[in-house]
């Protein structure tokens, strides 16, 4: 969930819940236009992404619902994704974006995760990713334009974890050679590679706050060295080693 002043927005796989915090009372923000891929069960366990909350003047409740529509005529069945957009404030009328599924995501053999990993100014990113770990055939990051209502790039091959002011930082494989990555920083408005740091292998990039980023990795020639580094991510700079015994690093 996400919470935004006294309200807390919970991600379901076909809807949006808004919890009153003070009351308990429990509203539906936002369902899910077409027919969803998958609904909650008493079984299933819901681990979805939270919702991500926007930080404009009218905040917006930012999130993605996988869907489908069945065929019709000459028309093929379709997959997507719906990425809705919510107002915080009363009356104002919800929006949503269809964006197509690449062409790994409709072929995988894994699960398939959609996760809003920030927004800067009037631009949001998320980012499509299998739930297997070090998977570069599972990677595609979005920029959507939250005034245009429009996609204004994507990029394979990368998993966003944060925007930071103008940048958005994750990790980047090379096409032809999946089996090491990157950490990396891209320009929010036009994708343009403001940095990339040295290839290795087991890479995880998270955010650490407002102003770092924590890169953990192995060397990829030596896997005895263990890199564990706070990075600025405007210039991918390090600005602290971590020492190899702190503990819950994340």
């Amino acid at each position: 969930m996400a919470l935004h002043k006294e309200a807390a927005y919970v991600a379901l796989p076909d809807r949006v819940l808004a919890v009153d915090t003070a009351s308990g009372a429990v509203t539906t923000a936002a369902r899910s236009e077409a027919e969803p891929l998958v609904k909650l069960t008493p079984n299933l366990e819901n681990n979805l992404p939270a919702p991500f909350v926007t930080e404009a003047v009218s905040p917006l409740v930012l999130t993605t619902f996988f869907v489908h529509q069945p065929g019709a005529g000459t028309q093929a069945p379709r997959a997507f994704m719906e990425f809705t957009a919510i107002p915080t404030a009363k009356g104002a009328a919800l929006w949503r974006l269809p964006l197509e599924l690449p062409q790994w995501a409709k072929e995988s053999q894994s699960p398939v995760t959609a996760t809003v990993v920030g927004a800067s100014g009037k631009v949001a990113v998320l980012t499509l990713s299998t739930t297997r770990p070090m998977s570069s055939s599972g990677a595609t990051t979005y920029a959507v334009d939250l005034d245009s209502h429009r996609v204004l790039w994507t990029k394979d091959l990368f998993r966003a974890a944060s925007v930071t002011g103008g940048i958005v930082t994750g990790e980047k494989w090379d096409k032809n050679d999946s089996d090491y990555s990157a950490a990396a920083g891209y320009d929010l408005a036009t994708a343009t590679e403001k940095w990339r740091a040295e290839d290795r292998t087991n890479l995880d990039v998270m955010p650490a706050g407002p102003h770092l980023i924590l890169a953990t990795a192995v060397d990829k020639s030596d896997f005895r060295i263990h890199y564990r580094q706070l990075l600025d991510p405007a210039t991918g700079q390090v600005k602290r080693d971590l020492p190899d015994d702190l503990p819950g690093s994340d």
